[in-house]
């Protein structure tokens, strides 16, 4: 099987870190050329804006958000992101 050259396969993470009040939780854009995926969603809504602002601003077309748990801290904002990104599928244990 051939292996993809490292340059083609490159990622980037760029991380969102929320407010105070929400917990100071961490949420994750990994990104390759076109496509993203986020790990995680802060609790509040201004927080996770800030997160959508950020997507939208990476010019990434966010295809997979996941839940890493069910802590509110990390899934309370999804409402915010899956209305902004309507076509986004997300998964979770």
């Amino acid at each position: 099987m051939p292996v993809a050259n490292a340059a083609s396969t490159s990622l980037s993470i760029q991380s969102f870190t929320s407010s105070e009040p929400g917990a100071w939780s961490n949420s994750y854009l990994i990104a390759g050329k076109s496509e993203a995926i986020l790990l995680d969603v802060s609790m509040l809504h201004s927080d996770a804006r800030q997160i959508a602002d950020g997507i939208t601003k990476s010019g990434k077309a966010l295809r997979i958000v996941m839940v890493s748990h069910a802590h509110p801290d990390h899934f309370m904002g999804l409402d915010v992101i899956t209305e902004r990104f309507p076509d986004v599928r997300v998964v979770s244990t």
